[in-house]
């Protein structure tokens, strides 16, 4: 759990710096919408390809030159997409970025909460099954201090699931809501709506493969 709980704190954390790196004068706030977020992948896209040959011209000896000529080409590519500059794109990055950390942090909860609630009814059933042998006659002392020893260390097993789970939950909502209200500040719920449209694109583009399916 505790390592969930890291990985919860990792994408919240990620998403709340992409946030205040978008901390511009006048970044656009309008409306997300489909077409947007199509230029958006494309532009993404379009950068991950030419990334490697735009750093390698930044760190040449060309120096600062060099270094002007891979931002033209990085907003060239942008602007191709259907952009309106890097400016643009920074903006939709931390607001698609923050959506999508956020959703994705909400899901992985979700799932681990499922875990543990299934942990613990499986446990349940075994302790039953257990009971049921200490109860019946026919067993012997000898087995059933075994199974009573049993019992007691799927009580245990239990009640920890239990108090990992609700200490590491609680922690895991406090940091999702800390992003979700400075989020909140350049995205709408209609944003949030557009995104989760988009969402297996948008991950399949982070990540450079599809994400499994069900998620």
């Amino acid at each position: 759990m505790r390592t969930n709980r890291l990985i919860v704190a990792g994408v919240a954390a990620t998403a709340l710096l992409g946030v205040l790196s978008c901390n511009l004068p006048d970044y656009d706030t309008s409306p997300l919408t489909d077409a947007r977020v199509e230029a958006y992948l494309k532009a993404y896209a379009a950068l991950k390809v030419a990334a490697p040959d735009m750093l390698a011209a930044a760190n040449s000896s060309g120096g600062v030159e060099a270094g002007q000529a891979g931002f033209a080409g990085a907003e060239g590519a942008i602007k191709a997409a259907g952009l309106k500059d890097f400016a643009d794109f920074v903006t939709l990055n931390a607001r698609i970025g923050g959506i999508i950390a956020v959703l994705s942090a909400e899901s992985a909860v979700t799932e681990f909460g499922s875990r543990a609630e299934d942990g613990g009814s499986d446990l349940d059933a075994a302790i039953a099954q257990l009971t049921a042998l200490v109860d019946d006659p026919a067993t012997t002392e000898e087995a059933r201090a075994g199974y009573l020893q049993s019992i007691a260390e799927m009580e245990e097993a239990k009640s920890s699931i239990a108090s990992e789970w609700d200490r590491n939950s609680g922690w895991a909502k406090l940091v999702i809501d800390g992003v979700k209200s400075v989020t909140g500040k350049i995205v709408s719920e209609a944003d949030v709506e557009v995104v989760t449209r988009w969402r297996d694109r948008i991950m399949e583009a982070y990540a450079g493969f599809p994400p499994p399916s069900g998620n």
